[in-house]
């Protein structure tokens, strides 16, 4: 019985160095393989950047507006970016006059 199991570890060990063998097709060392490749000049160019994503948008500040007297602006008379002073009245409500400052 014993000589059996050395019979089986020595084959087995004949087989594990036979399978290290490299064979032909392995690259010698100090070999090094080529390979063609293609040469493009660099070029600065602009390249749109599009990016894709799902979430929350939240705001940095945020500011609660309310009126100190009730009444509904029917129309404002000035633009965005206009400059507009304290003494001029730049809207017009269903406020009575009376409230109005």
């Amino acid at each position: 019985m014993k000589n059996v199991v050395w019979a089986s570890l020595l084959a087995a060990s004949g087989v594990m160095i036979a399978g290290c063998h490299g064979g032909e097709s392995a690259a010698t060392p100090g070999t090094v393989q080529t390979m063609q490749a293609r040469v493009v000049e660099s070029q600065d160019q602009q390249v749109p950047v599009s990016l894709r994503a799902t979430g929350t948008v939240h705001a940095r500040e945020t500011a609660v507006v309310s009126a100190q007297v009730m009444g509904r602006i029917q129309q404002v008379t000035v633009r965005e970016g206009d400059s507009v002073r304290p003494d001029k009245r730049w809207w017009s409500s269903t406020m009575p006059l009376c409230a109005r400052k």
